[in-house]
């Protein structure tokens, strides 16, 4: 009996599916066998090709993306990180494939520990409704945190991998966290390396133990066979715990290093983040029973002080929290047991552990999130930035004013970058943060390092920004190239990054008289390549007095007379700002006439500041339409007069 069309189409679809589907799982599987066998370069080949053909058949494995930035951070394959880069981002695009999801929500759990509290909330209500929408968030996220935009590849998303590589081989005293690690794993993949290490065995010394025993015993008149059985009891409870304590200085320099502690709880427990020293010593050593071998000494209270004592030079938190036990010490050595009493002791515990909840609850809230070490050590860089509100052919436009100044050291001289360039980037993002738009200058090195970016602008609750500004050294160009030479291989030498928000867009009603932003700065040098620039103007907001201050300003929907002529008048005041008083003082006033032939008008004048003297300054520039009394508008711009070198403080 021959089957029916019907059936032989179905089964060719199925075979035709199973076919598809085992392919794809292929990849995945034949890459995992490689890596079985112990090659790693070829589980890497295989999962590479496996990208290739299924990117040439528009399907997607997620599993193969995530597992090859894997395995080449984890091997340092560091020639095959662009592909990585690209790999990752071509598995999140494959959200919208059942077969996906759990890869990306796998992906979630492995960066939820980068996010604030917050924001794991949200990620994970996503997560149980919208796929899609989760891998655009985890993309958005990499987008936000990419330091080196301009650049081909994510260096933050590879430094993130490289640390869970780095925690998986180094934090292996537990495997309890989503990275396979102890805790201290959980810590460097967030925060990276700290700045300080301590590790220490509490409590090796047998005198410190006496120390205390024998001023108990000073009061309740043992022999000195008695004090030796007591100093056993209570070196019995002590189990000598290893304290690992990790220092992070970067967070606000002007306070104390905030810590991690991580040891074993009671000494023999599980290997974890602890809150303070009490918690590495057993509970019963703060019993009452714990005392019936001791002559009532509680042996809580004399382990409690060795370990903070052996650990009080720290950080001042520690040397707190001994000399408070001190105290109580010294208090008992002065009056007795009407002094003190295990109560005490006790209560002095408690206490501890209220005070360690909140020092924890406020570490967490000072290291909420990730933290990356791009930039720590590169050369500081001053960006001036001016987002400039302008009407072009009556529609609102934002025009973004950059101009960078790297301060080279002799670190990267001698290094040989005795050229460099500079790239400006703005990331135009969603209210919600999602990436909308990125824009990427790359100013060859014969121009100074000034940008200009012009956009469409929309309201403020609609579109925020962030600019980025990087500084590659270009080292020492060859003998038969021109000023322009960029060689293949570039460093990252400067990095600055800024958030920042403009008003409201302008009106585009004829009937209101409108004005642009005040664009503030010193005249264009002839060799800045000025016809990239739409000003006359390089933006700077500090001034010497041998500066002349030019200013920049256009206007909108003048009235025009009968003969088609528009008549407006400029007055500018430049006020001085004193903390001191709360008066603005008026230091230079003027006044200009024009006339234009259009309803628009663009005017660039300078301002003698010779006679100002160093400080903080406000000028006011007010127009009034000589047509209509009503119609007057006015900006201002805030900008600083530095001292000169050979003036006194």
């Amino acid at each position: 009996m021959r089957p029916s069309p019907k059936l032989i189409f179905f089964l060719l679809a199925f075979a035709l599916t199973s076919r598809a589907s085992g392919q794809e799982a292929d990849w995945f599987k034949q890459g995992q066998a490689a890596l079985q066998q112990g090659d790693p370069e070829k589980a890497a080949d295989i999962w590479q090709q496996g990208y290739t053909a299924l990117l040439s058949e528009e399907r997607i494995d997620s599993r193969i993306g995530f597992a090859y930035i894997e395995l080449v951070t984890q091997e340092k394959m560091t020639e095959r990180y662009f592909t990585a880069h690209k790999m990752y981002f071509w598995a999140l695009e494959g959200a919208d494939r059942p077969e996906n999801e759990k890869e990306i929500r796998a992906e979630m759990e492995r960066l939820l520990p980068l996010l604030e509290q917050d924001e794991q909330k949200e990620w994970r209500r996503i997560s149980k409704t919208d796929i899609v929408q989760l891998a655009r968030r985890i993309k958005t996220f990499w987008q936000e945190s990419d330091p080196t935009p301009s650049t081909e590849r994510n260096d933050r998303l590879l430094e993130h991998w490289e640390r869970i590589a780095y925690a998986r081989k180094t934090f292996r005293k537990a495997r309890d966290t989503i990275y396979g690690t102890d805790a201290r794993g959980l810590i460097y993949v967030r925060l990276g390396e700290p700045e300080r290490k301590i590790q220490k065995t509490l409590g090796t010394v047998r005198a410190d133990i006496k120390r205390w025993t024998h001023v108990w015993g000073s009061f309740n008149f043992y022999q000195p066979a008695a004090e030796q059985a007591i100093v056993e009891a209570i070196d019995r409870l002590n189990r000598n715990p290893d304290i690992e304590l990790w220092f992070y200085h970067t967070y606000d320099p002007e306070q104390e290093p905030v810590f991690y502690m991580f040891g074993r709880r009671e000494g023999r427990g599980h290997f974890g983040l602890i809150r303070g020293v009490d918690e590495l010593i057993p509970k019963r050593a703060f019993m009452t029973a714990s005392t019936r071998s001791t002559r009532g000494l509680l042996p809580g209270a004399v382990l409690q002080t060795i370990y903070y004592e052996q650990i009080s030079n720290f950080h001042p938190y520690f040397a707190d929290k001994a000399r408070k036990l001190n105290e109580l010490w010294n208090r008992f050595e002065s009056l007795g047991t009407r002094g003190l009493n295990n109560d005490s002791f006790r209560s002095n515990r408690d206490l501890n552990a209220i005070l360690a909840r909140e020092r924890t609850d406020e570490t967490e809230i000072i290291t909420d999130g990730d933290r990356t070490t791009f930039g720590r050590e590169l050369t500081p860089v001053t960006l001036t930035l001016q987002p400039v509100r302008r009407l072009q052919k009556n529609t609102p436009a934002l025009t973004i004013i950059a101009l960078t100044v790297p301060k080279i050291g002799k670190e990267y001289l001698q290094r040989g970058h005795s050229r460099h360039r500079v790239t400006h980037t703005l990331l135009i993002k969603s209210a919600e943060g999602e990436l909308i738009e990125k824009r990427t200058e790359s100013l060859p090195p014969i121009f100074d390092n000034v940008s200009v970016f012009t956009i469409d602008h929309k309201a403020a609750e609609e579109q925020r920004f962030e600019f980025i500004t990087e500084v590659f050294g270009l080292g020492q160009a060859p003998e038969d190239a021109d000023e322009s030479y960029i060689p293949e291989n570039q460093e990252v030498i400067g990095y600055a990054r800024t958030e920042f928000t403009s008003d409201e867009p302008l009106s585009t009603t004829p009937d209101s008289l409108e004005l642009s932003d005040l664009v503030i700065g010193v005249s264009t040098p002839e060799d800045i390549g000025s016809t990239r620039l739409d000003f006359p103007v390089v933006p700077a907001l500090k001034f010497r007095r041998a500066d002349q201050l030019y200013t920049w300003l256009e206007v909108y929907h003048l009235f025009l007379d009968e003969n088609g002529t528009a008549s407006f008048t400029i007055d500018f005041q430049i006020y001085r700002i004193s903390k001191f008083f709360k008066k603005r003082k008026e230091m230079i006033a003027s006044s200009f006439s024009f006339t234009s032939n259009s309803t628009t008008a663009a005017e660039y004048f300078g301002i003698d500041i010779k006679n100002l003297r160093p400080g903080t300054y406000e000028l006011v520039t007010r127009v009034q339409d000589n047509h209509s009394e009503d119609r007057v508008k006015e900006r201002t711009a805030r900008f600083e007069i530095l001292k000169d070198k050979d003036e006194s403080e």
